[in-house]
């Protein structure tokens, strides 16, 4: 059998679990690049190829990881390993679960040195340094941000050290109760930015720019930047869903728990752009995405535009708030793996862990510091493109070979008792044939997404 009873760290409320998926999955990716692809390749089809691909790739995926960690209590890598033994498959499968590990440290590393940036524009546009600022102000300052290591590395590790402190307290006083914050302020400050922006904004032309098909720009892109989105927007084989499934009570449906958060997903997707792009066309500024919509193009429109101080603070707050819920999440996988594999407690791994990723953040402003032409908006391109292209791709293989080809069928069906054997049986074929072919698609043909 797959699933073991555990009374210890476990969430009892299904709420948590659910919150706890959502703070990890809206990501950084909803907030600056979903609409903004949608808007370039092909508008409503676009919306409509992502949520299918979605539903048919990311979920069955993301559905894997979660009955894999309800295999055992700890870390992903324990759970690959005991999945993998009472599959009769080699132990050495739990090198998957490692280099899960692996690659959800590198997207924590990653998201902390943008939220250095987040945290100065925010406050430096609440505070009216924005207002009635030119684009080319704005690129000034951002520059002159991206060069000011010592600030944004400060930023950045009081972030890190917040995040660790809720971890010392604990999954169910600190991570659970962190997670419930997280998901209803995020909420809450979604409502109010949309109402904002579409009293303040051009809503028309923004609506026309993100959901009208133009089907000249409709190509073999639109699906492939469609793919990519969807496989990583859910945190997909970060170790993410397997960790948090361990804390889960055994009455989760699994299935239908993971189908609603795609359903959360692409709705703040689509909520996104609605923020975002209403503002920016309404002040005539050209339309981007990525690290330009919002260090470049939403300063600028929020800083010239009515309530924008008091707004725009709002804004990164939110912004700062979606990528704290990611990243405590990958840490937690990383601590977890780490008391685990050295039966440190609690308050000596998460402290460990945080010592460890404040050396890498040190080290990448140093090393940056060190080239001549290299900057950290470059390091997190980078790093953006090596976990969309390789990374992600290569852990969802891994899950889609484990799950779908070598485990017990049986067990299965145990670990997704409170589903039906129809969606069982859709998910395994998906999960057998589509994800892999996705997963090599992405893996072949996805760094030409950048060309």
């Amino acid at each position: 059998m797959f699933f073991i009873s555990s009374t210890h760290d476990v969430w009892q409320s299904r709420t948590t679990f659910f919150f706890g998926l959502i703070a990890a999955t809206l990501g950084l990716g909803n907030v600056w690049r979903t609409a903004g692809l949608a808007a370039e390749h092909g508008g409503g089809v676009f919306w409509i190829v992502y949520t299918l691909l979605m539903v048919l790739t990311a979920v069955p995926i993301v559905l894997s990881e979660a009955v894999v960690g309800r295999a055992a209590n700890g870390g992903v890598a324990n759970a690959v390993e005991v999945f993998a033994q009472r599959s009769g498959t080699p132990r050495r499968w739990g090198g998957l679960g490692l280099f899960a590990a692996a690659s959800a440290l590198l997207a924590a590393v990653s998201l902390l040195l943008t939220s250095g940036w987040v945290i100065a524009v925010g406050f430096d546009l609440a505070k009216g340094d924005f207002a009635a600022v030119s684009l080319l102000q704005v690129g000034n300052y951002f520059q002159a941000l991206d060069a000011n290591h010592d600030r944004t590395l400060g930023l950045s590790l009081s972030v890190l050290a917040g995040l660790i402190a809720v971890l010392m307290v604990g999954v169910k006083r600190g991570l659970g109760v962190f997670v419930w914050l997280v998901s209803l302020l995020v909420f809450a400050l979604v409502f109010v930015l949309v109402y904002h922006s579409l009293l303040a904004g051009d809503v028309a032309a923004a609506g026309t720019y993100l959901f009208k098909t133009d089907a000249n720009a409709v190509t073999w892109k639109t699906f492939l930047y469609a793919l990519m989105q969807a496989m990583t927007t859910l945190c997909l084989g970060l170790g993410v869903v397997s960790t948090y499934a361990t804390y889960a009570s055994k009455e989760v449906p699994l299935g239908r728990v993971m189908l609603a958060i795609c359903v959360f997903d692409v709705g703040f997707g689509v909520l996104a752009g609605v923020i975002a792009y209403p503002l920016i066309f309404a002040q005539d500024i050209t339309p981007a995405s990525g690290l330009s919509l919002l260090f470049i193009a939403l300063p600028k429109a929020y800083g010239n535009i009515v309530q924008g101080d008091l707004m725009g603070g709002l804004y990164y707050l939110m912004t700062l708030l979606v990528i704290s819920g990611t990243v405590i999440a990958l840490l937690q996988v990383v601590v977890t793996l780490i008391m685990q594999q050295t039966r440190l407690s609690r308050f000596v791994a998460a402290p460990l862990v945080g010592l460890c990723v404040a050396g890498l953040l040190w080290a990448i402003y140093e090393w940056i510091k060190s080239q001549t032409g290299y900057s950290t908006w470059l390091a997190v391109a980078l790093s953006d493109r090596l976990l969309s292209t390789i990374l992600l791709p290569l852990v969802a293989l891994g899950f889609a070979l484990l799950v779908g080809w070598r485990a017990n069928t049986v067990g299965l069906v145990r670990a997704l008792d409170r589903e039906s054997h129809t969606f069982i049986r859709l998910w395994m074929g998906l999960l057998k044939y589509l994800v892999p072919l996705a997963s090599l698609i992405l893996l072949s043909s996805g760094w030409l997404a950048y060309f």
